[in-house]
């Protein structure tokens, strides 16, 4: 009982010492403003604060909404760097820093792999070798030469083409790559310089969050086609190097009629993987000047790449951006099989 009692009267002591604070605070600013104090009612002094509070978040949402177009140029200018996707073959994953730690470990693999290549080689022509031997008869010795002569020719072709499978590879990465470097160069490249929004003073706060929110939307997907880019860029390279790693074995089947066709799949496959960076690049150089042509319309160019975008209009913007990076995606991602269907499937 005499806790409650304290307690109580501990609550009423505080009570009172905040009300006379609070006291004091009103009476200190009316001494100190006193022709305000005087001149504004209490309630336009509320509606005042709110208005500052209003104008406050407008601004805020406002910083934030132009930051998030910046960000949407500088995702859109991500790639229009040539260094991306016309790297050398040794450097692919480095972008051109010098060799990269998994085109050295895949080189050193390569020498286990010929001995493979080699091994299905001599096995193939030992079983072309029983081929001939079955066909012979007493009278044909000299056709039997002249197969086995056209034989040993093939298979010194084939082990030229086991031993250099890898460097053939590489050549074929270069030649591809040299198309890479002409769409890539500084005069197909279109940047966007910043965007920004124009006059704001025409909406409220619950409108420039909806802009915001649709500004964001138009970054998450242009954020998406960065990674899913980045991704596509380093699984090509990867694959490049598995394949051209493990080149020595079906270059080893090229030479006979049975595995032929297994030896071209493989063929046809890696100038795929390689044709598929020329589409990359394609896209990836489209990219900024399809976002371009959409500011071109819907903003207020200044003559240096910079836009400003109508706050009223932002949707006209803001819509075909987002479709734009819907079929950008979708482009990249069918990109693989765009090259092999170049390539005859």
């Amino acid at each position: 009982m005499e806790t409650t009692i304290s307690t109580h009267r501990h609550l009423q002591k505080k009570t009172t010492i905040f009300g006379i604070a609070l006291l004091a605070a009103l009476l200190l600013v009316s001494l100190a403003f006193p022709e305000t104090a005087q001149a504004m009612p209490w309630d336009d002094w509320v509606n005042d604060v709110g208005n500052n509070i209003s104008q406050w978040v407008k601004g805020f949402l406002e910083g934030i909404a132009n930051f998030f177009l910046s960000a949407v140029a500088d995702v859109t200018n991500y790639f229009s760097a040539k260094e991306a996707l016309n790297a050398s073959f040794d450097s692919i994953l480095t972008r051109g820093n010098g060799t990269s730690n998994a085109y050295t470990v895949i080189a050193g693999l390569k020498t286990s792999v010929i001995i493979v290549g080699q091994s299905i080689l001599a096995f193939a022509l030992l079983m072309q070798l029983v081929k001939i031997s079955q066909r012979v008869d007493a009278n044909g010795t000299m056709p039997v030469v002249k197969e086995i002569l056209i034989l040993a020719v093939f298979f010194f072709i084939g082990s030229y083409l086991v031993n250099h499978s890898f460097d053939i590879c590489t050549a074929a990465y270069d030649e591809i790559n040299k198309l890479i470097s002409e769409v890539t160069s500084n005069n197909n490249r279109q940047t966007i310089g910043g965007i920004v929004l124009g006059d704001t003073t025409s909406v409220d706060e619950g409108a420039m969050l909806g802009i915001v929110i649709a500004i964001m939307i138009m970054w998450l997907f242009s954020f998406l086609g960065s990674i899913i880019g980045i991704a596509l860029i380093m699984a090509r390279a990867i694959q490049l190097y598995v394949m051209a790693a493990c080149s020595p074995i079906p270059f080893s089947l090229l030479l006979f009629d049975e595995t032929r066709q297994m030896g071209i799949g493989f063929c046809k496959s890696f100038l795929s993987v390689c044709l598929a960076g020329l589409i990359l690049a394609v896209l990836m150089m489209i990219y900024p000047a399809l976002i371009g042509d959409v500011l071109q319309a819907a903003a207020s160019p200044d003559g240096t790449g910079k836009y400003t975008l109508d706050i009223t209009n932002y949707w006209k913007a803001s819509i075909p951006i987002v479709a734009c990076s819907f079929m950008y995606l979708y482009a990249l991602l069918k990109s693989g099989s765009w090259a092999r269907d170049i390539l005859g499937g």
